[in-house]
């Protein structure tokens, strides 16, 4: 009965669905126990019955640590210089623009990250640095998925959260904004921010949606059963809408339709195409540090 208890208790019944990238030539069960027992989300000692090749097959570490080749001031970095696992494909940039930003000593509500004084010096850090030239779209995530993305840069799927970087209600996909303020509120105290560059959209497929289309598109996501989403949404590689706000008020009893926030322009990027675009467009990344 103590065991029984201990299971129930235990953090490991509360692991979220995702989808995980696995290296090539690891056995999945290998790879997936040791990484939920490193993380804390299977207990050890009910592994000790378990062949040893299954707890000996998880050799990429899950990162929440700023690297420390990143400073407070921008420097040019490699993906490999973040992380050794890192991607460096011909055709993406090798370079980008990487720093981390501390807030200035203030008031604790004025060095929260959704809060003006926060969004307002980190603003000014990117304009010294350059990353605000063109038009700019941003990635907020933790920084273990930052560094994630920089390896593999396909979508994780994760059960529906209404206003997480991974809520899919324009479809699975990566999700970028025109919006660093809302970035932070994806990214936390001790997150980071990725910045892109708009690629160039005469490669790839895109689809605008609006009005009532948004609001089907919206629906047909992420109500089961609801209907087909519309057809240009099938054949486009990125989807452009605004951020949908009430999605909570789709399952009431008496479901209202989801309102687009005007302020904020999403893209998702979908499909191999699309995420090589977005790649290509990484021009800086930025540790937060709380």
């Amino acid at each position: 009965m103590r065991n029984i208890g201990h299971i129930i208790d235990h953090p490991f019944l509360r692991i979220k669905r995702r989808i995980v990238v696995i290296p090539h030539g690891f056995p999945p069960v290998d790879f997936l126990l040791k990484r939920y027992i490193d993380e804390g989300l299977f207990p050890e000692e009910f592994a000790s019955g378990i062949p040893m090749s299954y707890r000996n097959g998880y050799l990429v570490p899950i990162f929440d640590h700023i690297p420390e080749i990143v400073t407070t001031t921008p420097q040019q970095l490699s993906p490999r210089d973040l992380d050794n696992l890192s991607e460096c494909v011909p055709g993406r940039p090798d370079r980008m623009t990487v720093y981390r930003f501390t807030p200035p000593e203030a008031p604790e509500a004025e060095t929260r990250a959704t809060s003006r004084q926060y969004l307002s010096a980190l603003t000014a850090t990117l304009q010294d640095a350059n990353l605000l030239d063109g038009r700019t779209i941003f990635l907020g995530l933790s920084r273990s998925r930052a560094r994630e993305l920089l390896k593999f840069f396909i979508p994780v799927h994760q059960p529906f959260v209404p206003d997480s970087p991974e809520c899919p209600f324009l479809g699975v996909g990566i999700y970028v904004t025109d919006s660093l303020g809302q970035a932070l509120a994806w990214a936390g105290e001790e997150g980071a921010v990725m910045v892109f560059d708009i690629p160039d959209l005469g490669q790839i497929e895109v689809w605008r949606a609006e009005g009532k289309e948004w609001v089907e598109l919206v629906k047909s996501m992420l109500i089961s059963g609801y209907g087909r989403a519309p057809e240009c949404w099938h054949k486009a590689d990125l989807i452009i809408g605004k951020k949908a706000r009430g999605l909570d008020r789709l399952f009431e009893k008496r479901p209202l339709d989801p309102v687009p926030d005007e302020e904020v322009e999403m893209f998702c990027f979908r499909g191999f195409k699309a995420f090589e675009a977005l790649r290509r467009g990484l021009k800086g990344i930025v540790f937060l540090e709380g």
